[in-house]
């Protein structure tokens, strides 16, 4: 009980600190506490549901395509030590919060999760669940063909490298409706064991964007970039509540396409 009480304190201090109202904190967040997602108020605490209820509010009831990429921490039902990979895996998870989360507040939704561990054992309405390597632009283009149409929101969750993000935003971008978001989660933290050292941070890349309207990624072709350009109407970024990294400021981003 301590110990949830101090994360309470904590959650409103942030809130406070920068000029946010507790009150505020909308049915999403407690969904993502109800089913154990990290986008509230539990485990790291990123609080990211207080952006998704602004913006996600508006498709609640439509009969969207919601994708997630990246599904549930693995050290948190430890089914691998190593969070980040690539390649293959023989980890089988046991649960996808996020999946729960959003099937919830989407009622009419169809929702597709993607993950390079097996989530074949779960069983969550309207949602389908892919296997597949976020570095692999072949697995990449076999998801969106299964999806079979434009996405309304993608959230991007799995292993944070740098050079995956970019690779995932290359591919997934144009399969992504116009009026459409892309979201981008956990800027803020790389794995070392997985991060390239030559890799340009994508939170960096995304505040040149904002400022030089260039997304100029090594990892991207020319005509990948140039679409992003031409298509993102908007990018704005968020801090992470977390406290468990020294530099929590721009942690997620929202692209919203023309």
């Amino acid at each position: 009980m301590a110990a949830v009480n101090w994360l309470k304190r904590h959650v409103r201090e942030q809130f406070e600190r920068r000029g946010w109202s507790i009150t505020k904190l909308g049915e999403l967040t407690h969904l993502a506490d109800q089913f154990g997602s990290d986008k509230g108020t539990r485990l790291s605490a990123h609080m990211y549901t207080r952006v998704y209820e602004k913006f996600f509010s508006v498709f609640r009831y439509q009969a969207i395509s919601l994708l997630e990429i990246g599904l549930l921490r693995s050290d948190i039902d430890a089914r691998r030590a190593v969070c980040a990979i690539e390649g293959e895996s023989n980890a089988t998870a046991s649960k996808a919060p996020s999946l729960e989360m959003w099937s919830s507040f989407f009622p009419n939704a169809r929702i597709f999760g993607f993950d390079i561990d097996d989530f074949s054992g779960l069983n969550i309405a309207r949602c389908t669940i892919l296997r597949g390597d976020m570095s692999s632009r072949s697995d990449l283009s076999k998801l969106c063909q299964a999806i079979g149409g434009p996405i309304d929101i993608v959230i991007e969750d799995a292993s944070h490298a740098s050079h995956h993000q970019q690779i995932a935003l290359g591919v997934l971008f144009p399969h992504v409706r116009p009026g459409g978001l892309y979201v981008i989660e956990d800027l803020h933290w790389q794995n070392d064991a997985l991060e390239k050292k030559e890799a340009p941070k994508t939170r960096d890349l995304l505040r040149s964007f904002q400022t030089q309207g260039i997304f100029d990624s090594p990892y991207l072709s020319s005509d990948e970039r140039r679409y992003i350009c031409d298509h993102t109407d908007k990018v704005l970024l968020f801090d992470s509540l977390s406290h468990e990294v020294d530099d929590s400021s721009d942690a997620i981003a929202l692209l919203r396409k023309k």
